[in-house]
């Protein structure tokens, strides 16, 4: 005996069909950011006075109340002073600066660069972030008024050289490391200090005129922020020696061709290159993509786990005891070494 299925058709009116839109559009923005396209589309749509007209400008006044590519408030604001943030599908784009020039090495912005990263990677709209400087520097001179304020007396330092240095020295590199679980990718756009964050991101691009170098031990200090750790991994033993006992800077051509960094850009398309590789990235499988970048960070993992506090709690030991200006800060050997940079 043959049965046959009964099918009944169903007809979905105009404005059903929008106020599903409408309901789509609105889980979009609840679940994550919907791109700028997306965005643009609804901007665009014109009603009438009719059921169906009056949907689609609801939808249109909704769109239009979107910043589209905006960040978060909460972190744009707080953060200003230090950092100029743009993002766009997906890809977040962290650029230090100082006054909205080149950044300068303060307290401040110690402190800062762990916080960002840590926050950044608690918000899942961020899938790839590229981390940048501003002008023809990554970090231009170092802030002697800022870093005063707790050396000033030796009982100063020793009540606060625990949160200040100690602590937020072992933050910069832990929490780019374990706080963040998509793809990091550096642009360095020029000569500076403080290379070892840029440098334990995924990829790394900087400019033809970047220098590298290890100062410590030229202002009187054990290199224990980070720096010669990473030195040591990427240049290898007896090449990391060298420009830590020498302070001597190499170049990125050299940086280049030892395995330092991915590629050597033009300093103009450095930014443009830096989009180019985040959009190619993000074409993979999020979830392939989160996992993927937690493999790549197992290695840094490891040798920071091992060999990283002992890095930091030497350099600040050598603060409290070595008889040198400042404790390391002061102005008589730095300029020096930034000028080494600038020629």
């Amino acid at each position: 005996m043959n049965a046959k299925l009964k099918t009944t058709e169903f007809t979905i009116n105009e404005e059903e069909k929008v106020r599903a839109d409408m309901y789509n559009f609105l889980a979009s923005i609840l679940q994550r950011e919907p791109s700028d396209d997306l965005v643009k589309s609804y901007t665009q749509l014109n009603g009438d006075d009719t059921p169906v007209g009056k949907s689609f400008s609801i939808l249109s006044d909704l769109a239009s109340k979107i910043p589209s590519g905006d960040i978060r408030s909460e972190y744009q604001d707080l953060f200003k002073d230090f950092f100029i943030f743009k993002r766009k599908n997906g890809i977040l784009e962290v650029r230090m600066h100082t006054n909205n020039k080149e950044a300068k090495w303060s307290k401040e912005i110690h402190r800062a660069l762990p916080q960002i990263f840590t926050i950044i990677g608690a918000d899942r709209k961020n899938e790839v972030i590229i981390l940048t400087g501003t002008g023809d520097f990554w970090l231009s001179e170092f802030d002697n008024e800022s870093w005063a304020e707790i050396e000033k007396d030796n009982q100063t330092f020793r009540q606060e050289n625990y949160d200040w240095e100690y602590l937020d020295a072992h933050k910069l590199c832990e929490n780019l490391l374990w706080n963040i679980d998509v793809p990091i990718i550096s642009a360095i756009n020029g000569p500076g200090f403080h290379t070892e964050f840029p440098l334990l991101c995924d990829l790394t691009l900087c400019a033809e005129d970047t220098k590298f170098f290890e100062g410590h031990l030229k202002v009187g200090l054990v290199p224990g922020d980070g720096q010669f750790l990473v030195f040591q991994k990427l240049l290898g033993l007896k090449r990391a020696n060298w420009y830590m006992f020498t302070s001597e800077a190499f170049n990125a051509k050299q940086a280049f061709e030892w395995g330092v960094v991915n590629e050597v850009i033009p300093r103009e398309k450095l930014l443009d290159r830096a989009w180019e590789l985040a959009e190619q990235i993000m074409k993979n499988d999020r979830v392939t993509r989160r996992l993927t970048t937690a493999v790549t960070r197992r290695y840094w993992k490891r040798i920071f786990t091992d060999d990283f506090s002992h890095h930091v709690t030497s350099e600040m030991y050598a603060m409290m005891t070595s008889d040198i200006k400042n404790h390391g800060h002061g102005d008589q050997d730095l300029p020096e070494i930034f000028d080494h940079l600038k020629k």
